[in-house]
C-alpha cells in the first residue's frame, strides 16, 4: 500500500503538474483550472462545495455532444488558486464573469450545483444579459439551515484541525452523510478522484 500523503500538504503547482487534466487561464493574477470539450452553445458547469470540476465527470462527454462545455474549478478548489480571498458567492460570480470575458463568451448557459448554484444565481442576478439559461441542482444561496456537521466544521480552527488528520474517515463520513444518497457510489476510485485536490496546501482553509 502506498504511503499516505497528508491532506493540505502539497504545493499547488507541483500537484497540478501531476494531476490536473485541463487547461489554465490567468484571471487578474489568479489561476483558474478548467475542462473544455465540445462545440456549440457555451455551457459552464460550476461545482459545489467539497468538490471540483470532477463533479461533472459523468456529464461532460454527453453534454459535449451538443454544446461547448466548460467545467471550472472555483478558487480554493480543484487546481485553481489558493489565497485568502474572502471566499463567497460574490468572489465566485466575479471569477465566472472574468472567465467568460477572457474566453470571449458573451452569453452562456450556467449549470450550478450547491455552492455553484449560489454562484450562478448571484451572477445571473447581477448580469442577466450574460446568462442564456440557468440550471440549478440542489442550489446553495437559499435560506436553508446549515447541516450540523457543517456548523461544527465552520467553528474557528475546528474544521482545519479535523480535516488535517491523517485519515480518510472524516471525508468519507462527509460524503456518506451529506453529499451522496446512494452509498454504493462511494468506491475507492470515486473517493480518490473527488478528494485528490484536497491534498493541495490551502484547501482546508478555503
Amino acid at each position: 500500500m502506498p504511503d499516505f500523503i497528508p491532506w493540505n500538504s502539497q504545493p499547488l503547482d507541483f500537484w497540478a503538474s501531476k494531476r490536473a487534466e485541463g487547461k489554465f487561464i490567468d484571471l487578474e493574477g489568479r489561476s483558474t483550472h478548467y475542462i473544455e470539450k465540445g462545440d456549440g452553445e457555451p455551457v459552464i458547469l460550476i461545482h459545489g462545495f467539497f468538490y471540483d470540476s470532477y463533479m461533472w465527470s459523468g456529464n461532460i462527454d454527453a453534454l459535449a455532444e451538443h454544446f461547448k462545455v466548460y467545467a471550472i474549478d472555483l478558487w480554493g478548489f480543484g487546481y485553481s488558486t489558493r489565497q485568502p480571498l474572502g471566499y463567497g458567492y460574490q468572489l465566485y460570480a466575479n471569477q465566472v464573469l472574468m472567465f467568460m470575458d477572457s474566453l470571449d463568451i458573451p452569453r452562456a448557459v450556467l449549470v450550478g450545483q450547491s455552492m455553484g448554484g449560489g454562484t450562478a444565481i448571484k451572477l445571473c442576478a447581477q448580469y442577466r444579459e450574460r446568462v442564456n439559461k440557468l440550471l440549478l441542482v440542489d442550489a446553495g444561496g437559499m435560506p436553508n439551515p446549515r447541516p450540523l456537521v457543517g456548523r461544527f466544521l465552520a467553528l474557528p480552527r475546528v474544521g482545519e484541525f479535523f480535516l488535517s488528520l491523517n485519515t480518510d474517515a472524516i471525508r468519507r463520513k462527509n460524503l456518506r452523510d451529506i453529499f451522496i444518497h446512494n452509498k454504493e457510489v462511494i468506491t475507492q476510485s470515486y473517493f480518490e478522484n473527488v478528494t485528490r485536490f484536497h491534498k493541495i496546501k490551502g484547501t482546508n482553509e478555503a
